[in-house]
């Protein structure tokens, strides 16, 4: 405790030595041998100055110093320091000239509009911390609805196979979840089959008509010849037209099924409202229920007197 009491004076004092020895050569305008002893005394690691107040003074002194020497930036890097230490800090007009004291009021001016700057931006920051945090709440709200949603629902997938899509008629393209394709494809080719079907009796009646031709014997030769040539004619004419529908129709068939192979989807997904159980209350036991029981009875001292034997039912 001795040892402290004394050596804070002496630190005390060897700090406020080094302070004078410095302004001393800053008054006596030693600018290189002031700015060396500020320098060493405000080392962060080996400074002697550590009270508050000196510290600002020291600032202060070694900021004139860098302005003495022409150092505009170190200068006002100093008074900055020194003002953000003690925003009220104000030098005093009989140890500084006036160019000092000027360019003071210049950095303070300066900083205060980059302290402005700053609180702004920290305003700016707060303003948009507070907005994701309410988007935040606003998207875990609307997940917390889906998470509700998705739990009222299932979703089924429906597996496909290439075999499946090379059916026509639309078949693949229903498969592929491709409806409306699927439509006009059944319904073009289902066209298209039955005008072939349909082509098959006028086709087979000029057919029997040019064969029962021949056998009229009521015309002539020539007369009968005609007429079946006529028929005949006829009926090449429905073949050939049917020929040409069933050509179209394989092409349309092919097209469907190359289609649907590109288009080929594997699986295909929908929802459907879930089937949830209800909570429905577990059914009241009833009914008559028997068990029987045993208790001994006391006795003298410590041997047991007897014992109770019965039946115990509930209902």
């Amino acid at each position: 405790m001795v040892a402290c009491l004394t050596w804070a004076p002496l630190c005390a004092a060897d700090e406020k030595s080094d302070f004078e020895k410095g302004r001393i050569a800053y008054v006596k305008k030693d600018y290189v041998e002031a700015s060396a002893r500020f320098q060493a005394m405000l080392d962060p690691k080996t400074g002697t100055v550590h009270s508050p107040e000196l510290l600002v003074e020291a600032d202060m002194c070694w900021g004139a110093v860098k302005l003495a020497m022409n150092d505009k930036d170190g200068a006002a890097a100093l008074f900055e320091k020194v003002l953000r230490a003690d925003p009220q800090y104000q030098p005093d007009p009989l140890t500084y000239p006036n160019d000092v004291l000027y360019f003071f009021s210049d950095t303070k001016a300066k900083l205060r509009a980059v302290l402005e700057q700053e609180a702004a931006a920290r305003a700016a920051a707060d303003a948009k911390r507070r907005k994701e945090e309410a988007e935040e709440k606003a998207r875990l709200r609307a997940r917390l609805a889906e998470l509700e949603g998705l739990a009222s629902q299932e979703t089924v997938t429906i597996k496909n196979s290439r075999l499946k899509a090379m059916l026509p008629f639309g078949v693949g393209q229903f498969a592929n979840g491709k409806n409306a394709l699927g439509w006009v494809f059944l319904l073009s080719e289902s066209a298209l089959t039955i005008s072939t079907f349909a082509l098959f009796f006028p086709y087979r009646y000029n057919v029997d008509q040019a064969n029962a031709a021949m056998q009229l014997t009521q015309f002539s030769l020539y007369k009968r010849i005609t007429l079946s040539n006529e028929y005949a004619a006829r009926a090449q004419d429905i073949r050939t037209a049917d020929f040409i529908i069933l050509a179209g129709l394989g092409a349309i068939m092919l097209t469907g099924i190359i289609e649907a192979q590109i288009d080929f989807v594997a699986e295909r997904s929908y929802t459907r409202p879930r089937n949830l159980p209800e909570n429905k209350p577990a059914p009241a036991k009833t009914g008559l229920s028997i068990r029987p029981s045993f208790a001994p009875l006391p006795g003298e001292g410590r041997a047991i007197g007897g014992a109770a034997i019965g039946v115990v039912g509930t209902f």
